[in-house]
């Protein structure tokens, strides 16, 4: 299929269209189906393909001229102007489209179909039709218009790495996705809204920069980086203005305070200056040459410098500057990519913490960063003593739901929370205000993020004397089989086990015996699975949780995959039917939440659940409530944070 019936194949794939389109001129031709709500809305409709070809023969020698296909839908005008073409002797078909050739368009459902059609090799304009004059001379490739900045953004690298398509490959090998369309649409409405918030959601009014010629085009050329390579900020999740107020407003004596260092976040560059702080006070470290040029471009007094985009650039700019200044404050990049699998991330937000407190030596540090710290989190152990036995630390407000703070930009799973740290605080003091509630963040070797479950947790473990359930629940793997075992045999081969696997999968098959270990001995008993992935940070919004929802009784001679935990293993089915009850209480689980932040439920998760030790007979909330001697309002809390299952 040569690359002109490979597009025209394309185009009736998209449309729907059943007519004969290589013939040209055509002296009839079916029409197109219409959404009849874009035809309300847009003025929207498909012109007929006859009726094309003899406007396009009306036109004469206009081969070798620039050709405009103004809202272009999905590319009707453009396809017949292709066959027209075809006829001459040597026409190129990819060269005319890359040369010659334009499209615009506003619609982004209709945008993807053109560039799948056509390929993304095209020329075209996402955006008002209105503002194709303020398109740069001689443009080539795929711009969007960003209404705010009222600029035209070179995005042809993003497309590219988001779409391939090969109009030299059959049709049957690059089918149309609905699905990917969707995806298409969302990059760019996503894309379309960060640029739009450049030049709003930071209230700096832009439009005094834009005024300036040099500002101006510092701006354009840092937007149009931005849209092409993706990773010009090192740190660029914009902090919301009313988190930012709240941890400016935190610096005891903010006004008195002469020297302020402000890290990766023009957000809380503006903070300072709206509540009074003088910009001569301020200097800012920045990542960005566009929010650099604009705290230039709007205070004239400012001190800035380049902080580079990785941890060790970072260091150096900060280099000279110990003691320099009173008050730092950032909402520091999170986590950088490690080299593992599947985009696989460690964090780095605490590298940036402790470099600042210990190199710069600052009298009050003030940054947001995610709260896995608390409980959890790749290589944070050791941050996490620290923090907790670090007695400057005033102040901690902490957001638990995923969607509190960052919602815009999908959230963060586990919450996020801003600390206050004092160098100069008197060693007296040990209480942290954490959400408003004096208290010693340093009482257990995890942070409990509320002060009513802090309180619960004290009762527990000074009243339970025995063992806890993190003794009983297996480590990881418990029969050394992975989530992607495949080797499963038929039900009734000669010496095959039950194996359980995901619930979405059958939840039972049969292996061979030889193909998994028993190292903890307890293939002969009957045993408790629950799910890996409980209900995790990702799934949290606030509002009462199951934490665990999946909690089964295993027969003797079953195995798993590392799927499932085996939370407890027991001699009698009875026995592990009663330890299924205690972990289904409201109690139980409640326990497991408070060492529980992100989606993976780990053995250590289960460190604060009592081991009741004797499971011949069932035990209920009402029973464990009155055990720990709970409280009316404890209880209550419980209630309000557990669902039932």
């Amino acid at each position: 299929m040569c690359v002109l019936e490979n597009i025209e194949a394309r185009f009736r794939k998209v449309t729907g269209y059943e007519g004969d389109l290589s013939q040209y001129p055509l002296s009839e031709s079916k029409g197109f189906a219409t959404d009849k709500g874009k035809a309300k809305d847009f003025a929207e409709v498909f012109t007929p393909p006859h009726i094309i070809d003899g406007m396009l023969e009306s036109i004469p020698n206009y081969l070798g001229l620039k050709n405009l296909d103004l809202c272009a839908g999905h590319g009707q005008f453009t396809v017949r102007m292709l066959r027209k073409f075809s006829q001459v002797k040597g026409f190129d078909v990819l060269k005319y489209l890359k040369a010659k050739h334009f499209l615009a368009e506003l619609q982004l459902e209709s945008c993807y179909k053109l560039l799948w059609v056509f390929g993304t090799g095209i020329n075209l304009a996402i955006g008002d039709a209105l503002q194709l004059k303020t398109l740069p001379h001689n443009w080539k490739g795929i711009w969007l218009y960003v209404e705010k900045a009222m600029i035209w953004v070179n995005i042809t690298n993003i497309v590219k790495s988001e779409i391939q398509v090969c109009l030299k490959a059959d049709l049957d090998m690059f089918g149309y996705d609905g699905e990917l369309e969707k995806s298409f649409v969302a990059m760019i409405e996503g894309l379309k809204s960060r640029l739009n918030q450049v030049a709003k959601e930071p209230k700096m009014e832009l439009e005094r920069l834009i005024n300036i010629p040099a500002g101006r085009e510092l701006l354009k050329d840092w937007v149009r980086t931005v849209a092409t390579e993706q990773e010009e900020n090192w740190q660029d999740v914009k902090t919301p203005e009313w988190v930012a107020k709240e941890m400016v407003q935190c610096i005891p004596d903010l006004k008195t305070r002469s020297r302020f260092l402000v890290l990766f976040n023009v957000e809380l560059l503006e903070a300072l200056v709206k509540e009074g702080v003088s910009v001569s006070k301020i200097t800012f470290g920045s990542d960005s040459a566009l929010e650099e040029a604009m705290a230039q471009g709007m205070y004239k007094r400012i001190k800035t410098f380049p902080i580079g985009r990785t941890f060790d650039e970072m260091k150096k700019a900060l280099e000279g500057k110990a003691g320099q200044y009173d008050v730092v404050l950032s909402n520091p990049p999170y986590q950088i990519k490690d080299g593992g699998a599947k985009a696989s991330a460690r964090p780095i937000y605490h590298e940036i913490v402790k470099h600042v407190i210990d190199f710069l030596k600052p009298q009050f540090v003030c940054m947001i960063t995610p709260s896995r710290w608390m409980v959890c989190g790749k290589g944070l152990g050791d941050y996490r003593a620290r923090m907790l036995k670090d007695t400057k630390i005033q102040l901690i407000v902490d957001f638990p739901g995923t969607f509190d703070v960052f919602a815009d930009i999908g959230g963060i799973a586990g919450g996020v929370s801003f600390f206050l740290w004092n160098r100069d605080r008197d060693p007296k003091e040990v209480l942290c205000s954490f959400n408003g509630i004096d208290r010693n963040i340093g009482d257990f070797d995890v942070l409990v993020r509320n002060n009513t479950s802090a309180q619960i947790i004290k009762k527990v473990l000074a009243k339970h004397t025995g063992t806890f359930c993190n003794a009983i629940v297996l480590p990881r793997k418990p029969f050394g089989l992975t989530t992607d075992f495949k080797g499963w045999v038929p039900e009734g081969t000669a010496g095959a086990v039950r194996c359980y696997i995901p619930k979405k999968d059958g939840l039972v098959k049969w292996i061979d015996s030889n193909v998994f270990t028993d190292s903890h001995g307890v293939l002969g008993k009957w045993k408790v699975y629950t799910p890996r992935a409980g209900w995790g940070g990702n799934a949290y919004k606030g509002g009462a949780q199951t934490v665990i929802s999946q909690i089964f009784v295993g027969e003797k001679l079953s195995v798993c995959l590392e799927t499932y935990l085996v939370a407890g293993s027991f001699n009698t089915k009875k026995e592990a039917e009663n330890y299924a009850e205690y972990m289904r209480t409201k109690f139980y689980r409640f326990l497991l939440s408070l060492r529980t932040i992100t989606q993976d439920t780990t053995r250590e998760c289960f460190t604060w659940v009592p081991d009741l030790g004797n499971y011949a007979n069932p035990v209920t909330d009402a029973d464990l409530f009155a055990h720990f001697g709970l409280t009316k309002k404890e209880i209550d809390h419980i209630n309000s944070t557990i669902k039932e299952i």
